[in-house]
């Protein structure tokens, strides 16, 4: 999944996995929204990534099967956290069981 591959019409179909989010994970963002007003951009586009390519994060050594995802906090831009997610994933979906939201190191806090 998450490939892109010819139907029986000769047109490319892109199949992507089905982000699924723990209710701890849905409690940190909605919690953590207050702090980060651009929280929401930052993990949207972390989902948009692991429904196409799960396998892009890191394996986390020690736990099979679990792997973490760390938006690039590298980017000047004012206002957006760091993120890691914790997530395992199969060929229809992605779990995510938990995240993570600190201040990365070009990011300022909303008090």
């Amino acid at each position: 999944m998450g490939e892109e591959y010819a139907s029986s019409l000769g047109v490319m179909v892109a199949v992507y996995r089905t982000i699924v989010e723990s209710n701890n994970v849905v409690n940190v963002i909605h919690k953590e929204q207050t702090s980060w007003p651009r929280l929401e951009e930052v993990f949207e586009g972390m989902k948009w990534r692991l429904a196409r390519k799960p396998e892009s994060g890191t394996k986390l050594a020690g736990y099979e099967g679990y792997y973490l995802l760390v938006n690039n906090d590298s980017i000047e831009v004012v206002g957006l956290p760091r993120v890691v997610l914790l997530y395992t994933y199969n060929d229809d979906e992605v779990l995510i069981e938990n995240v993570r939201v600190v201040a990365g190191k070009n990011s300022v806090q909303k008090n």
